[in-house]
């Protein structure tokens, strides 16, 4: 079909892309590469309900106040990879949803993700049915409390590393 780019600008600094692109059915690229996210403190359900997303280019981006990721990417049923590799998640407490409902997801690379944080995992990646492997390996979850159905719904799922994980 026709393809149409359309480029955001802001005209100040936002501290939140709660809810910014939910449920955009006709959205299926996003580049948020240049988009200044230094002042964001919530990524709450920014992604949730654009079920034709087939691609995010996340690059660079500033997400050193982020919170909360909270359903990110919830119910984005057609995107198969993301990479978070370069992201910094240093303050990010919630990760709850954040996957769930991905049930093309195959690949997600966090590369050595600072979860220093990080509280709740419940439901991370419920029902990521085409998720075979996993590396949580980097991931800090010592101060996590919940990690309830975080892999329910995984029915491909072989292998989760957790490196040496404290769940104290």
């Amino acid at each position: 079909g026709d393809k149409s780019n359309i480029t955001i600008e802001f005209e100040s600094q936002i501290n939140t892309c709660k809810r910014m692109f939910e449920n955009l059915l006709n959205i299926t690229e996003v580049d948020l590469s240049d988009f200044d996210a230094s002042k964001v403190t919530e990524m709450y359900h920014t992604f949730s309900g654009c079920k034709n997303l087939t691609k995010v280019k996340l690059g660079n981006i500033d997400t050193s106040s982020v919170v909360t990721m909270q359903g990110f990417f919830q119910t984005c049923s057609k995107l198969k990879s993301i990479d978070f590799s370069n992201l910094d998640f240093s303050k990010v407490t919630s990760m709850n949803y954040m996957f769930n409902g991905c049930s093309k997801l195959e690949k997600v690379t966090f590369g050595n993700i600072n979860t220093s944080s990080l509280k709740n995992t419940i439901s991370l990646f419920d029902s990521c049915s085409c998720l075979i492997s996993i590396d949580l390996s980097h991931f800090d979850f010592s101060k996590v409390t919940s990690m309830f159905m975080m892999f329910s719904g995984c029915i491909n799922i072989t292998k989760i590393n957790f490196g040496n994980i404290n769940t104290s």
